[in-house]
């Protein structure tokens, strides 16, 4: 079942929300890039989809709970060169605002006691920003465990994200328009696998 998301790339940091962590895994959290990944698919024509990534994640967990996600949309990789381009002028915005993200408040409490290789379910609230925009959205997500300074925080089921939320409905039809296609969805599932590490 797909949980109604906000836009794309916003997608990724709602989980990062969960990686504050248990007073046991109390202290500084960084993420870990190379090991995280965010994806999200676009639908053409009805029934044409195709994946996307971004290949640099920032974020970090403070002590106190504050969490937050940076997405350099310069990092944007959809596999077609045009495309990308495309989408970092009219979707993203990329040269006024060349970052999506995503913050968060967690509460410690609800993560006490998660046991190495233990795994955790939740539900995570975040304030994701795109394009200069900000909206509220939430997130269901899987909190494990991996070691004494480790603990990956990946989407518990598919998100959907949807470009109307933020606005998007002039850049859609844009992109639509460039490439001559007869539709493009303006919602989209969003996977993400999140490592944080302690500092």
């Amino acid at each position: 079942m797909f949980k109604r998301f906000a836009p794309a790339g916003a997608v990724l940091a709602l989980l990062l929300a969960a990686c504050g962590g248990p007073q046991p895994l109390s202290g500084d959290w960084s993420l870990d890039g190379a090991a995280s990944s965010i994806a999200f698919a676009s639908v053409k024509n009805g029934d044409v989809a195709e994946t996307h990534h971004f290949r640099v994640i920032e974020g970090r967990v403070d002590s106190d709970g504050r969490a937050r996600l940076t997405i350099p949309v310069s990092g944007l990789e959809t596999h077609v060169p045009e495309r990308n381009e495309n989408m970092l002028q009219h979707l993203f915005r990329a040269a006024q605002f060349p970052a999506a993200e995503v913050a968060a408040a967690v509460n410690p409490g609800e993560w006490t006691g998660l046991a190495i290789g233990e795994t955790r379910r939740g539900e995570v609230e975040a304030h994701v920003t795109i394009a200069g925009v900000t909206r509220t959205v939430w997130a269901d997500v899987i909190v494990t465990r991996a070691g004494e300074h480790a603990v990956i925080v990946a989407s518990a089921e598919p998100v959907l994200l949807d470009m109307r939320d933020f606005g998007f409905e002039a850049a859609v039809e844009t992109l639509r328009d460039i490439v001559a296609l007869e539709s493009i969805t303006p919602a989209s599932p969003a996977s993400f696998h999140l490592v944080f590490r302690r500092d």
